[in-house]
């Protein structure tokens, strides 16, 4: 997804690639066909259509649009079998394609969509339980999550008996001094609540930094590892999501960051580090704060400070590692420099200074 937008279309890949997949009357086929497409790969990769970075761009492109043609096909059909139908929801694997998501909740019919924020197998197994739930009465309405902090919680007295393995500061959290200091550059990492349940940082094992920066985008993939072609995404208050992004709908699901936004003209020079540099385009998470007060009140701790109501927001980890869960590791990836400053729980944590001397 990262690098399809600097792509473009090439009907020989993409026919290819068609030849792996296809659509027809509801029906997705061939059924299984991995042995194809690892052949299919496999001669593109013969020929040198995957040697330089932009031939790259240019693959992700053709099976971007595929994914997207043959999926938008089978919505039409559906919609013309059930057209009163107009509120969706979707779960599995393909639902962490937030283009594609962005593409659905775009339909002219479409009211509004919800992606179940872990899209996987495991958001698959869930509906099989409210289905049946359904069925034998127990859920008789619709019901939605204020969160998905379901991981485990640790006390500031846990956390604190941890710490005293690590020579850090403990200071107490003041919100307006850490979004003074986000301003100014810093990178802080972010530890409440019980971990996120699914493969987004929601606001409780976050990494937080100003998103007004170019260069911003740069320091962080080298302190996590990651790749340049992999965008960041910015938190947004929600009193303040219509004046950025478009279309207005699904924000909802934009709480659990889920799909994209195209981003508005006159903010694209103002939050760089947080959209797509080819299509202008954002994953943004909506910060209400009814349901996540804390991080809704640095956030706009922030705001008040630069007027930006704005935050980048990137998953608590280095790059190929899972989220961090417990208070040692977010302790350990304070030490290593991935982060300057560590707020867990109610208190701030950082290395203490180093002792400079000077020799006359």
């Amino acid at each position: 997804m990262g690098m399809a937008a600097n792509g473009h279309y090439d009907k020989r890949i993409y026919n290819e690639l068609k030849s792996c997949i296809n659509y027809e009357n509801l029906r997705f086929y061939p059924s299984s066909n991995n042995s194809k497409t690892q052949f299919v790969v496999d001669m593109m990769k013969l020929k040198g259509l995957l040697d330089t970075p932009h031939q790259r761009e240019i693959f992700s492109f053709n099976l971007q649009k595929l994914t997207e043609d043959l999926f938008l096909k089978f919505l039409d059909d559906l919609h013309k079998l059930y057209p009163d139908y107009k509120n969706l929801c979707f779960a599995g694997g393909l639902f962490a394609n937030v283009k594609l998501n962005q593409k659905i909740n775009e339909l002219e019919w479409l009211d509004e969509m919800y992606v179940y924020p872990p899209m996987g197998d495991e958001g698959l197994a869930l509906g099989s339980c409210i289905y049946k739930s359904v069925e034998l009465g127990e859920i008789s309405k619709p019901f939605k999550f204020d969160n998905m902090f379901f991981g485990m919680r640790y006390s500031n007295d846990d956390i604190f008996e941890t710490s005293k393995r690590f020579r850090f500061v403990r200071e107490p959290y003041i919100p307006s001094k850490i979004a003074e200091e986000i301003n100014n550059g810093l990178i802080v990492g972010w530890f409440q609540n019980g971990s996120e349940h699914g493969p987004r940082a929601l606001g409780a094992r976050s990494i937080l930094v100003r998103p007004t920066d170019i260069d911003t985008h740069q320091l962080l993939n080298e302190r996590l590892k990651r790749h340049d072609t992999m965008p960041f995404a910015p938190i947004v208050l929600e009193e303040h999501f219509d004046e950025l992004f478009t279309p207005s709908k699904s924000k909802y699901t934009a709480e659990f960051m889920t799909l994209c936004y195209n981003t508005k003209e006159e903010w694209i020079n103002k939050i760089p580090a947080v959209i797509q540099k080819s299509d202008k385009s954002a994953r943004p998470q909506v910060v209400v704060k009814s349901k996540n007060k804390k991080f809704w009140t640095i956030l706009n701790e922030y705001y008040k400070i630069s007027g930006i109501p704005v935050l980048l927001n990137t998953s608590f980890n280095s790059h190929n590692e899972p989220i961090i869960e417990n208070p040692t590791q977010a302790f350990i990836t304070l030490r290593r420099g991935v982060i300057d400053k560590l707020i867990i729980e109610d208190y701030v944590y950082y290395p203490e200074p180093r002792n400079v001397i000077t020799e006359f």
